[in-house]
């Protein structure tokens, strides 16, 4: 059926629970697991008279590593179940990072967590979960998480 899953972590419960269902889904299917945790540069921005000034990156490695680590936190109950995995922190939006992950690994499904669905907010906020369904390209399980 699957022969190979994305989910994304935040170290959020709803994340979690993502990780869990496709965990789940990965070892009923024998399909290989690739977790994601998305983390973002922060640029440092000066506001001068002519305009905005960009004055580089500041931080970008720590947040690679915080991103690692939250990998390496997500990954071990999967692990214990006999779920072949591979991780990826990946700079850049989460729903972006996700859907890269997908088509570079030609993986058959993304499965994500439903917090942020639910009302109006969802149509201004571009929600990860409303984005990547939109965007895929390829099946998407939204996992409901309270």
């Amino acid at each position: 059926m699957f022969k190979s899953i994305v989910v994304g972590v935040d170290g959020s419960p709803t994340a979690q629970e993502a990780l869990r269902r496709a965990a789940g889904l990965a070892e009923t299917t024998g399909a290989e697991l690739h977790v994601v945790c998305a983390y973002q540069g922060a640029s440092i921005i000066a506001v001068d008279p002519i305009g905005v000034a960009a004055l580089g990156a500041g931080g970008t490695e720590a947040l690679k590593e915080a991103a690692d680590d939250v990998l390496r936190s997500a990954t071990r109950s999967a692990g214990d179940r006999g779920v072949t995995i591979q991780t990826h922190a990946v700079e850049g939006e989460a729903s972006d990072a996700l859907i890269d992950v997908a088509e570079g690994m030609n993986c058959d499904l993304i499965v994500v967590g439903s917090r942020g669905m639910r009302g109006g907010k969802r149509l201004l906020l571009g929600s990860v979960p409303n984005r990547v369904a939109h965007h895929a390209g390829r099946d998407v399980l939204i996992v409901y998480t309270a």
